[in-house]
């Protein structure tokens, strides 16, 4: 029965079974034996009885205790709510510590089904019967929550935990519409096909849409399409594979935390970002075929995970106005591994990994980067730009107040200029060779 929870589906009359609060045909027969136990002692003699007697309401009074310091001990449903993290045990709703305290809860239920109507009436079960009632509730929304592939879309209007079904989804277009503003949790338990353009549609200011992917195969022409500025949604341990369109659009918030993302064919994204944020964390995002980037426009802070594309940029920046923070992670393969195109966006390079890249930082005409002191790696950042350097013309690399030190950590790609620093101005610039 315990494990059975694992999955979400507990009935109603498990869940109530679990729960001590009203006699049931198992207490009756225990009064009845307990009945019978008294009445032979009332048979024996007094003098022996009374020493067992007490001896046996010291032992029920230190199990009463030790059960009441047992439920005392569990969280009120509000501190058990706040214990999800976006993770959870393999075919469950909950995540570790949840289970915990469910099986704990039921453990001390199991103990309370022992006493009589009597001793139970000595405890304090407040605590207890609020959290088997949350647990209820639990189920009976998770047993009408679940997601079965079919030819008709399904869209969510409330918040809650939903199961995702592997299979074949063959609607004409989004499989899966995201219309509410409370937290989401979707939850997929196998390899999914799609033929629609957006398996999952953000329409509304969702406060944060997570999905657990857990290590499942998402193949469709697009994963995800997130229309609203204000909705946040974070992605762990998705596999996502799509051969038109982008891979993922978004203009709202979105964490990367794990998984791989990546596309095939001859145009077109794998993260498209225009007008949102986007917090790389971790995962891999490849753009395996293609001129295109891996990563393009938008606000992007990169701490972890890995990105690549081979014919194109791994990250791209060409909106104005926008901010770029790369300062751990790594950015391989690429032909541009940060590239600044237009706009002149702000980017800073603190320490990143490069690795096998053509240009590790490529600039448009005009346009600079902020190096950190912070970069710490092995290589120099090779630095190659659009524009053709005259002769006598310091063009100009990095931002203004650049450590001198620096100057050691960064090459030219093109083998006619030189990287040197001003100290006047605290930059990095190319020098044309005479």
């Amino acid at each position: 029965m315990k494990n059975k929870i694992l999955a979400g589906l507990l009935s109603l009359a498990m869940v109530f079974s679990m729960m001590p609060v009203t006699p049931v045909s198992a207490e009756e027969s225990d009064n009845a034996t307990q009945t019978e136990i008294q009445t032979e002692k009332e048979q024996e003699p007094e003098t022996e009885a009374a020493p067992e007697e007490t001896q046996v309401q010291t032992s029920d009074s230190e199990a009463i205790e030790a059960l009441q310091s047992r439920i005392n001990a569990l969280p009120t449903v509000d501190e058990f709510i706040a214990l999800a993290d976006g993770t959870t045990v393999e075919d469950s709703t909950l995540n570790q510590a949840q289970l915990d305290v469910y099986n704990e809860a039921q453990a001390i239920a199991e103990e309370m089904d022992k006493l009589t109507d009597e001793e139970q009436g000595q405890l304090d079960r407040e605590k207890l019967e609020a959290l088997f009632e949350y647990f209820n509730s639990m189920t009976e929304e998770t047993e009408s929550k679940v997601i079965s592939p079919g030819s008709s879309y399904y869209t969510i209007t409330s918040g809650g935990t939903y199961t995702v079904k592997g299979g074949t989804y063959s609607t004409d277009a989004s499989a899966i519409i995201i219309n509410t503003t409370a937290t989401v949790t979707l939850n997929i338990e196998g390899n999914i096909t799609a033929t629609g353009k957006a398996f999952f549609y953000v329409q509304a200011a969702c406060s944060n849409l997570i999905i657990n992917g857990n290590g499942k195969t998402i193949n469709a022409l697009q994963m995800l399409n997130n229309i609203n500025s204000s909705a946040t949604v974070t992605l762990n341990n998705c596999v996502s594979k799509s051969s038109s369109y982008v891979t993922v659009a978004n203009v709202g918030t979105m964490y990367v935390k794990s998984g791989s993302y990546s596309r095939t064919g001859s145009s077109g994204q794998v993260f498209s970002n225009a007008d949102g944020t986007l917090y790389i964390q971790g995962g891999t995002i490849t753009n395996v075929e293609g001129t295109n980037d891996a990563v393009a426009a938008g606000n992007v802070y990169m701490t972890g995970g890995t990105v690549s594309a081979p014919k194109g940029g791994g990250i791209r920046l060409s909106q104005p106005g926008t901010k770029t923070e790369i300062t751990g992670g790594t950015i391989s393969g690429s032909k541009y591994g940060v590239y600044l195109k237009s706009g002149n966006p702000t980017c800073k390079i603190g320490n990143v990994t490069f690795s096998g890249n053509t240009n590790d930082v490529y600039l448009a005409s005009g346009h600079t980067f902020t190096l950190s002191t912070d970069y710490a790696g092995a290589d120099n950042i090779k630095v190659g730009v659009a524009d053709t350097v005259g002769d006598s013309v310091k063009r100009q690399i990095t931002t203004t107040g650049t450590d001198k030190s620096m100057l050691a950590k960064v090459s030219s790609v093109n083998s006619s200029y030189s990287v040197n620093y001003d100290t006047s101005g605290k930059y990095l610039y190319l020098w044309k060779h005479s």
